[in-house]
C-alpha cells in the first residue's frame, strides 16, 4: 500500500501546472476555497481539487482551473 500511496502522490504532483475543467461541490468558508471535482476524481475515494477564486461560485458550476500544487491525495489550484 506504501509503494501505491507513493505513485499516488507522484501523480498528484506532476498535475501542476495543467487546466482542468472542475464541477464546483461546496465551500470551505474557514479556508475561504471552493471543493471540487476533476473527471477523475471518484466520490469518496479520489482526492479533491480545492480552488481558490475571487468570484462567488456554486455548487454544480463546471470552471477551468490551474493546478497550483498538490498535498498528498489533492490538487491544489485557482480558477481561471
Amino acid at each position: 500500500m506504501a509503494m501505491q500511496q507513493d505513485i499516488a502522490f507522484d501523480f498528484s504532483a506532476e498535475m501542476k501546472n495543467r487546466v482542468l475543467k472542475v464541477i464546483i461541490e461546496g465551500y470551505m468558508a474557514d479556508d475561504d476555497v471552493y471543493v471540487a471535482r476533476s473527471y477523475m476524481d471518484a466520490p469518496s475515494i479520489d482526492g479533491l481539487v480545492f480552488v481558490k477564486s475571487d468570484k462567488s461560485l456554486m455548487s454544480g458550476d463546471f470552471i477551468l482551473v490551474q493546478v497550483t500544487s498538490s498535498d498528498g491525495y489533492d490538487l491544489i489550484a485557482e480558477a481561471i
